[in-house]
């Protein structure tokens, strides 16, 4: 099981609803990311959680409509990977950037798929083991994996999912039972009213299909399927990019207030703060009368 969050609508999606409160949360955990996790701000964002090899880097790739996520069949995304998608105005010259790599853009999404490898590896190890690290990307153990490697990704993963500031993306595999679901399992320890989750189900994946041949097929299947083509409209990937990028822009404007409160609060209580470390400072300033300059001394 691991934990990928996507925080904005994809690049081929019809103009966004709520788009520029959508672009600026992005700008807020870009700033938060810098100043660490102590922060207590806990912004709005879509966490997607499912089984391994439930079909989560697939949803992400369709709603993207780019391949460029590890694979595998052990555990490939090891850290948390924070995916903001951006609306380009000339969609033939897309590029990915990292966060770690302020100002190189990637053209080849073969290269970004190496560069979260490469990532990864750099802070989880090489042994397939995990970290609560995240990676920040625009647009049973296994081999030498820690013993109790499924617990500490289940933390990691309700470390954001238990937020009520986060929705959650549930994906679950159709050939599994999902009374059994782990993913609808956490989510209903995170959010048992259900009020912040929506349920994914994932079809058998062909490897080496390109996402746009996916993405046809899928709409063949919903068309031709006699139980899903009274439904057609309103199933597959187009239809819940949109549905997510409504979802999201109207959770984002309904939590912003309590977010502006709370930091409205944080600022008068550092403002308070930075006060008394100035008057802290004035009181034990001394002045040189021949120079006039200001200083501390230790014996001041």
């Amino acid at each position: 099981m691991v934990d990928d969050t996507v925080k904005s609508p994809p690049f081929s999606a019809p103009v966004p609803l709520g788009s520029g409160v959508i672009s600026f949360v992005n700008r807020l955990q870009d700033i938060f990311s810098r100043v660490g996790s102590q922060t207590a701000i806990n912004l709005p964002q879509v966490a997607v959680v499912g089984s391994q090899s439930s079909g989560k880097s697939s949803v992400l790739e369709a709603l993207v409509g780019r391949d460029f996520l590890p694979r595998g069949n052990e555990i490939c995304t090891r850290r948390p990977l924070v995916l903001q998608l951006v609306r380009s105005s000339e969609p033939s010259n897309e590029f990915g950037e990292f966060l770690h790599l302020a100002g190189y853009r990637f053209y080849n999404f073969s290269d970004i798929r190496r560069e979260i490898q490469a990532e990864t590896d750099r802070e989880a190890g090489d042994n397939k083991g995990v970290s609560d690290r995240q990676i920040r990307h625009y647009k049973g153990s296994v081999g030498d994996q820690p013993s109790d490697i499924e617990a500490r990704i289940r933390t990691m993963i309700m470390s954001y999912i238990k937020e009520p500031s986060c929705l959650i993306l549930a994906v679950t595999p159709a050939n599994s039972d999902l009374a059994n679901s782990d993913a609808l399992q956490m989510a209903g320890v995170a959010d048992p009213e259900g009020k912040r989750t929506i349920g994914v189900i994932t079809k058998d994946i062909h490897m080496n299909r390109s996402i746009k041949d996916a993405l046809v097929a899928e709409e063949n299947f919903f068309r031709s399927s006699p139980v899903y083509s009274t439904l057609a409209d309103s199933c597959g990937i187009p239809q819940l990019a949109k549905k997510l990028n409504q979802i999201l822009a109207e959770h984002i404007k309904a939590v912003l207030p309590g977010l502006r409160a709370h930091i409205r609060t944080n600022l008068v209580t550092i403002s308070k703060e930075h006060r008394s470390y100035r008057q802290i400072s004035e009181s034990k300033a001394c002045v040189n009368t021949r120079t006039g300059f200001v200083y501390v001394p230790m014996n001041c």
